[in-house]
């Protein structure tokens, strides 16, 4: 009878799997079974979907015969699809015991191990199957899948070339290379490749939708559009293309086609959990009108936020499938730019994520205790930021930070919850006692925080970074920390603590937020000037003239609010010759809308905008550094003040005028003024700004004075021990009260567990 076992794996190949059966099961019937039938028997049950049954059936083909790698490959193929992967790669290795040069084996053992999370073992696996079997393009393309989740994107990029100098014709290896050199920045190159994959696949909806994020990437917004709208034509069913055309729009600051995106993506998959806070978040805009629109986006905005907690209200588990995806994919950055007291409505917003993250992962959604210190004595903190990377939040606190601790108390653990890298990162990487780099998922990120047993988190900005966002959400370490790289409240009740600085707070900056205000020393940073190549810069490069007092006006133009416009015509009239330079934004809507804010001000008191305002392009840092040596004055906006760019022009020798406000954010730069003592600089009202401003661009023998000023004081800004020691005396009296045992009812330590969700 064995010599129907051809026959039956004949059926098999057929995929005729109740005949198949039957003929095995005549086979069994004869006599005692035997390794062959069994393992035929297991083939079939895999087919059916029957998992348990095929583990079954190979085992005891095993048992007859355990050198066969063949079992043992099938075996771990049916243990893998029943999500037992350590069996699946003891498994594997058993085949491998017996059939070492087998590239399937090889590559189906790469597959287990990137299913377990251990992308290492991964990529070694896949390197010893494309060893084993050179032309292997199945094996190129999944090492590059391991390698991009690794962050090692330009060894990704290798790997699908050499899928594609195989297989040239292969649009979804394209598609993938795409995604590799748009995670390691190249985006002219991802743009080529996703073009090369549409060409010969039109009907690839992935292709044409990633296509779409790197136009946006590279501000070609209306091109952007068309791409996703594409996707959406060959996937109308699928509310992911939708999601990302509310996306496109509002970085084109469209938030009503926004807006109608999200509701379309939420027609189609009501459970989208993205588009629902992206429909949230869409009522804040990136740039206003008037006062009275702040006011209605505000009110509009609230009403929103207050829709999306009621809906989630009673959500059951099966419900709350991938909602943390959700938390950070969109987030209230923009509300800050009100220039309001935020504390009430983030604190409406902090208590939804949290609760939400809280239903994700319960397992971290209260306090810890205090571990021990340890024999050394050390302190463990951790910093958790997305920008370790050439951006303001590394160079300001993180760097001065990481480098200043003293790591005699203090052992310091660094989590890059993104994939950028540059050399930046390499300064991190021998800053910290530890790195870890992602990107991963939460639970991954949870599980290695929480692995490192630490006594205090910081997170320097919640509201930029989406995996810094959920993570802050959770309950990782016993103190966990804010600090002012996004200069708002997160209105988190996970966070305790906001690192802020003396000199930057308000007399009641307490009230403005939902975690106890900490005022380290100074501006709290320490900041060291990074050093900038000099380059050849003109004004005429600006689009500026070449004559007359040059202002530089260079923040993002989302900070300067409307009721602050009629500052540029009222110190025009008076200084006369000159001009003030912004900087674009990268949507012409953002751009324009501010410019026709400007030309109503500048009418309202008989001048045409257009001769006092230029707008310069986006410049790289040499140009940026360049531009401040051809400008006359450094002209601070009012409401959301300066930060590195005051630094950047102290660097440069650039003198500043500011007037402070009402919200820490809106006094960096009087803070930086007053650390070099440059009081003469600072005004406490929008008139006597203006009458700073007027001096600076009239009185030519004043301004050159406060320039000479800034160079000789400028020092005192620079690399400020005493932060640092604020920071060391913080951490160490925070960590010590928290570890002394006092009433659970105690005010200083009270805090229970975030609510569940009513329905968990």
């Amino acid at each position: 009878m064995l010599r129907e076992i051809p026959q039956a794996r004949a059926l098999l190949r057929e995929n005729k799997l109740d005949q198949a059966e039957a003929v095995c099961e005549r086979i069994l019937g004869t006599g005692p079974g035997n390794g062959p039938v069994l393992d035929l028997l297991g083939e079939i049950a895999y087919r059916r979907g029957a998992f348990e049954a095929a583990v079954e059936f190979v085992s005891r083909a095993i048992e007859r015969d355990p050198s066969r790698a063949v079992y043992h490959a099938h075996l771990a193929a049916a243990l893998a699809r029943l999500r037992r992967y350590d069996e699946a790669i003891a498994a594997n290795r058993s085949a491998l015991q017996w059939s070492p040069n087998d590239a399937e084996i090889h590559f189906n053992l790469g597959n287990a191990f990137m299913a377990a999370g251990d992308k290492d073992e991964a990529i070694a696996s896949y390197r010893r199957a494309i060893a084993a079997k050179s032309a292997f393009v199945g094996g190129y393309k999944k090492l590059g899948a391991a390698l991009n989740a690794s962050g090692r994107f330009d060894e990704a990029v290798d790997a699908y070339h050499a899928a594609l100098s195989i297989k040239p014709e292969d649009a979804r290896a394209r598609n993938r290379l795409g995604e590799a050199l748009e995670n390691a920045g190249r985006f002219a190159e991802a743009l080529d490749a996703y073009q090369s994959a549409v060409d010969l696949a039109p009907q690839f909806a992935l292709a044409h939708l990633n296509r779409g994020f790197a136009l946006i990437q590279d501000r070609r917004f209306p091109e952007a559009v068309a791409a996703i709208r594409r996707a959406m034509e060959l996937e109308p069913d699928n509310a992911l293309p939708r999601y990302h055309l509310g996306n496109a729009f509002k970085k084109q600051g469209a938030m009503s086609e926004a807006m109608t995106a999200y509701g379309d993506a939420l027609r189609v998959a009501p459970y989208h959990h993205p588009s629902r806070f992206g429909l949230c978040m869409a009522e804040l805009p990136i740039i206003y009108d008037d006062e009275a629109d702040i006011d209605n986006r505000r009110d509009a905005y609230t009403r929103a936020l207050q829709r999306l907690i009621s809906y989630y209200d009673g959500k059951s588990p099966d419900e709350l499938a991938g909602v943390a995806a959700a938390i950070g994919s969109s987030q209230p950055f923009f509300l800050a730019y009100q220039g309001r007291v935020d504390r009430d409505v983030q604190a409406l917003y902090g208590a939804l994520v949290c609760r939400l993250m809280a239903a994700v992962h319960p397992q971290w959604s209260a306090r810890p205790p205090m571990p021990a210190r340890g024999a050394e004595g050390r302190i463990r903190v951790g910093i958790v930021s997305g920008y370790f990377f050439s951006h303001s939040n590394w160079k300001i606190p993180i760097k001065g930070w990481a480098e200043q601790l003293d790591r005699d108390r203090f052992h310091l653990f660094g989590y890059h919850t993104q994939a950028r890298h540059d050399h930046r990162t390499e300064e991190a990487v021998a800053a910290f006692d530890r790195f870890v780099e992602g990107p991963r998922p939460s639970l991954d990120w949870g599980k290695t925080i929480k692995s490192d047993d630490l006594h205090v988190l910081i997170f320097p900005e919640i509201g930029m970074d989406p995996m810094t966002a959920r993570l802050a959400a959770l309950r990782l370490a016993p103190i966990q920390c804010a600090s002012w790289g996004h200069p708002n409240t997160s209105g988190y009740p996970t966070i305790d603590y906001f690192l802020s600085s003396d000199l930057m707070e308000p007399p009641d900056g307490d009230d403005h937020y939902t975690e106890t205000l900490v005022r380290l020393p100074n501006i709290s940073i320490h900041y060291t000037p990074p050093r900038v190549d000099e380059v050849p810069l003109t004004r005429a490069d600006l689009g500026t003239r070449e004559d007359g007092v040059l202002f530089w006006c260079c923040q993002s133009l989302f900070k300067y609010v409307p009721r602050h416009d009629d500052i540029f015509p009222r110190i025009a009239k008076h200084v006369g010759d000159c001009q003030f330079v912004f900087i674009r934004h990268p949507s012409d809507r953002v751009t324009e809308t501010f410019q026709a804010r400007l030309a109503r001000a500048f009418e309202a008191h008989g001048l045409a905008w257009d001769r006092y305002c230029a707008f310069s392009n986006r410049l790289e840092a040499p140009q940026f550094a360049a531009a401040m040596r051809v400008a006359d004055v450094f002209l601070d906006s009012v409401g959301w003040s300066g930060c590195n760019t005051t630094l950047e022009a102290f660097a440069q020798g650039l003198p500043a005028v500011t007037c402070r406000g009402d919200t820490m954010r809106g006094r960096h730069t009087a803070a930086m003024l007053e650390m070099i003592g440059l009081h003469a600089c600072i005004a406490d009202t929008v008139d006597d700004y203006i009458a700073l401003a007027v001096r600076m661009g009239t009185d030519t023998n004043w301004r050159q004075e406060m320039a000479k000023q800034v160079v000789a004081r400028r020092h005192r800004a620079f690399d400020d021990p005493a932060c640092i020691k604020g920071l060391e005396a913080f951490l160490l009296t925070a960590v010590e009260s928290a570890a002394r045992p006092v009433p659970a009812d105690h005010p200083a330590r009270a805090q229970a567990a975030m609510a569940p969700i009513r329905g968990e």
